[in-house]
């Protein structure tokens, strides 16, 4: 639904400026960082919003307003110390957010460095309102921009600010209306609203709800930008109702790093050239980050020992450097910098820094104002010793500000940050020792001087197989329907076509490909559209559904030709086998880039997944004890059974202690917590549990599963050792029991690192067959067999041969509704989930068993499996 914005009413009125001290304390987001209170504001500085014939939103195709009145008040703006409300102080000032008209815009003035906003747009009302629908209209031409801006309300003034509407950037880039359209946010989801999002994105990102953050009522609302984006927008639109104020919860904003004096949080460049000369200084590979002013003053420049070149960063402070990844971890004793010819003073504020993680930087070394060279000096080395410092990878050169202060002269200085400039840089130091954690690139990869019109034969001239079967996971936004999805679809007539970077899309591919080559499609218009072809990119892995990513090849625009409809095609060494896969790309010449193909190859045959180890079975033991049912291999007990000897993995499952994701990057999805704070979940779909643990010895391992598996609901859980894929998994079809159950098996395997796999059970989606609750996982050592192990065998009896009841025999009592399905169905309180409530048949046994303790009887060995991590989360195909 693209919406007609066409001028209906033209408003241009100006505020009056008015010079005004604004807040230097900085407050933290969301209170008034770096604003001028109301208050403090000249009455001419306030101007009347639009009369009582207000041509909003539904006048452009918008559902009416489900909730609410259209709030009117007063327009107020806020100023800087120097009197900037609004670009240039123009007419694009915070009248033009309420004026009508889609066309006029409020455009802030920006400060420090582009890093935060120093104005912003309100409205101040005669009475406080609580807010039931916001509508912002995004700047045509620059439509990103209200990416990271808030609505906040206050009711002292704007002393202090809450949040209540949010356009969070790390979702807004994804899901965002990138069109010049009103965005439509409610506290709740409008379906209405979600179906008129739905010609821009599939359902799941369509609603705007998500960026409702708190509640409140106010008699002061603001626009302002909180993030780095600049934060115009043409319209703003409150809807709401006359309430008493108040302030109400807040969700947490958990705002985006940026890089600082000690963080750089952008991606690190490559170069990967040696840096020069001859002597013991410190061996690498030039680095940098955040650009350089020319190509002729590259990161390289500071390291090729040629005083006559130089680095000149993009911009000054921070945000730019240029260093090195040493060929070893290093402590540094002495640093020689060269400035830049004619620029001597742009070395005062740099830093020397150590990392080994390529974010957090520690300052070894330092060019105070009084120690740069006078700008007319010749040039020459400045030297400076390192005392103490740790032992670091890698090193970079970067301007990070000094204070204010005086010459030896009594020539006063101010606080500056300087652009940065560097004609060379040397270091010394001693090999230490040190973890480097940053991801080094992968190979460069040149296509093989061909072209394919099919996969195929282009997997087929490389000798390699290509991968199939994707899964779409993840990716940034494209324009329309050309989203990232379409790179795995094997159809060159769809593409990935945007112009925000980075620009990625992530895919699972069920099973762990270890990929040894790439085919990589250009699209439909390459050939009139030059420019288009990604000239940097990586394709990257993962083993845990991407929260890591390790690099397996990377390349340029020379891996293309400017074709249509065409396929490249490379091969490279082997990489490890990943399950989750990235294609990123980070620019293109002409701004708009555009794929249509990525296929993963394989020397696997026919595509096949990286060799998993043989499907763990569980072993058959006949014997007689107090189990309910035996069906097979699995044991099941309405009490839980005591074993000979401490229980070696005790895990409690609990969702809120669990740390882990899935392919989307989330906690949770398709893992249901059962209540907040509760101690158990449900597994729904692909996803799955792991418990990491490490094996003593060769032998046989029995594990247990407390759960709950409702009578009538005929529900199972999977099982699998050393299987994150699911391949070899086995099925547990669930004795059913509205108390709480035990499952016991048994398996053998290897001493060493191992995980126990959970998951949802085979096929639910398509069968009978349901997920469980699960809320207790062990795993013990039994060497000696289950029988054995299990010390609540009662010899003669076999009440597995006569259970007492059994689900298929009592239809009537089979529920309609299966309350474990979702969480909100399943009951506060369960017999079994605290000892207390949990029927004993010794005086110690309920006692003994949530510690999962006990003595181990008969071998006379105490063995002790660690656990390594707690469960982990990951959605799989």
């Amino acid at each position: 639904m693209k919406k007609a914005l066409t001028l209906l009413l033209v408003c241009s009125l100006v505020l009056g400026l008015a010079v005004s001290a604004y807040a230097t304390e900085d407050a933290g987001i969301p209170d008034n960082k770096n604003f001028a209170p109301i208050e403090e504001l000249a009455p001419d500085a306030l101007a009347d919003m639009f009369g009582d014939s207000y041509p909003y939103s539904v006048d452009y195709d918008w559902p009416e307003v489900k909730d609410g009145e259209i709030i009117k008040g007063t327009v107020v703006s806020s100023y800087s110390e120097t009197g900037e409300h609004c670009w240039n102080n123009g007419t694009d000032n915070a009248s033009c957010a309420f004026d009508g008209d889609t066309t006029t815009f409020f455009d802030p003035y920006i400060g420090g460095n582009g890093e935060h906003t120093f104005s912003w747009c309100g409205l101040l009302l005669d009475q406080p309102y609580e807010l039931t629908e916001v509508r912002i209209c995004n700047r045509s031409g620059q439509e990103k921009r209200i990416s990271g801006a808030a609505i906040q309300g206050s009711n002292d003034n704007g002393e202090t600010w809450h949040n209540v509407v949010y356009v969070d950037p790390k979702v807004y880039g994804k899901t965002g209306l990138l069109t010049n359209d009103y965005h439509v946010f409610t506290p709740e989801p409008v379906q209405e609203y979600i179906d008129a999002n739905l010609e821009y994105m599939d359902e799941s990102q369509a609603d705007f709800s998500v960026y409702w953050m708190g509640t409140g009522s106010y008699s002061l609302y603001r626009y302002v930008a909180i993030e780095s984006e600049h934060g115009d927008c043409a319209e703003i639109e409150l809807y709401g109702h006359p309430k008493a104020a108040y302030v109400g919860d807040e969700k947490e904003i958990v705002t985006q790093e940026k890089s600082s004096a000690n963080r750089f949080v952008d991606p690190i460049e490559y170069v990967g050239e040696d840096n020069a000369g001859e002597g013991d200084f410190i061996k690498g590979k030039v680095i940098g980050g955040g650009g350089a002013w020319s190509d002729s003053a590259s990161y390289a420049c500071a390291w090729d020992n040629d005083g006559g070149t130089y680095y000149d960063p993009a911009s000054a402070g921070p945000a730019c450097f240029t260093g090195i990844l040493a060929d070893k971890a290093y402590t540094l004793t002495e640093v020689r910098i060269k400035p830049r010819v004619d620029w001597n003073d742009r070395t005062a504020g740099a830093a020397i820094q150590g990392s080994n993680n390529g974010v957090d930087w520690t300052t070894l070394a330092f060019v105070d104002r009084p120690e740069a060279l006078p700008s007319d000096a010749e040039q020459q080395w400045i030297t400076k010793t390192v005392e103490g410092a740790a032992a670091y990878w890698m090193f970079r050169y970067v301007s990070i500000g000094f204070e204010a202060g005086t010459l030896a002269d009594g020539t006063e200085y101010s606080a500056e940050i300087k652009h940065g400039d560097v004609g060379d840089v040397m270091l010394f130091g001693t090999p230490g020792e040190a973890t480097l954690e940053w991801i080094i690139p992968g190979a460069s990869v040149a296509n093989n001087g061909e072209q394919y019109d099919e996969a195929a034969a282009a997997a087929s001239a490389v000798g390699l197989n290509p991968v199939t079967g994707y899964d779409f996971a993840d990716g940034s936004a494209g324009f329309g329907n050309e989203g990232p999805e379409n790179l795995w679809d094997d159809d060159v007539t769809t593409k990935f076509c945007g112009n925000e970077f980075p620009a990625y899309s992530v895919v699972n591919t069920g099973s762990a490909y270890s990929i040894s080559g790439l085919a990589i499609a250009t699209a439909n218009d390459n050939a009139d559209y030059n420019g288009r072809n990604p000239n940097k990119w990586q394709l990257l892995g993962s083993n845990d559904g991407g929260s890591t990513w390790e690099s397996i090849a990377e390349g340029d625009d020379t891996f293309f030709e400017e074709v249509n409809f065409t396929y490249f095609v490379t091969s490279f060494d082997a990489s490890p086998a990943y399950s989750t896969f990235k294609f990123n790309m980070d620019g293109c010449s002409s701004g708009t880039f555009q794929v249509s193909e990525v296929v993963l190859l394989t020397a696997d045959a026919a595509g096949a997944p990286a060799a998993s180890g043989d499907k763990t079975e569980p072993i058959t033991e006949t014997f007689d004890d107090s189990a309910v049912e035996v069906r097979g291999a699995y044991r099941f007990y309405e009490e839980q059974p005591d074993f000979k000897g401490d229980c070696l993995v005790d895990v409690r499952s609990d969702l809120d202690e669990i740390s882990g994701y899935n392919a989307l990057g989330d906690i949770g999805t398709y893992l249901h917590n059962l209540t907040s704070g509760g101690n158990g979940y449900c597994c729904k779909m692909d996803t799955c549990v792991w418990y990491d643990f490490e094996a003593p010895a060769d032998g046989t391992y029995t594990f247990m599963i407390e759960y709950v598996a409702r009578n009538g609901a005929e529900r199972g859980v999977d099982w699998a050792l050393d299987d994150p894929n699911g391949t070899a998994r086995n099925y547990i079809d669930l004795w059913e029991t509205d108390a709480h159950g035990f499952v016991v098996s048994s398996f053998k395997t290897t001493k060493g690192p191992h995980s126990f796999y959970i998951y949802a059970p085979t096929g639910m989606d398509d069968s009978t067959l349901k997920s469980c609750d699960v809320y207790w996982v062990y795993v013990y050592y039994t060497p000696d067999g289950l029988q054995n192990s299990i010390i609540t065998a009662s010899a003669g009896e076999t009440p597995a041969e006569t259970p007492a009841e059994t689900p298929a025999e009592t239809p009537a009592e089979t529920p309609a509704e299966t309350p474990a399905e979702t969480p909100a169905e399943t009951p506060a309180e369960t017999p079994a989930e605290t000892p207390a409530e949990t029927p004993a048949s010794t005086d110690t046994k309920t006692e003994e068993k949530k510690s999962g303790c006990g003595s181990f009887i008969g071998g006379g060995i105490v063995v002790i499996l660690s656990v390594l991590g707690s469960a982990w989360i990951s959605k799989r195909k």
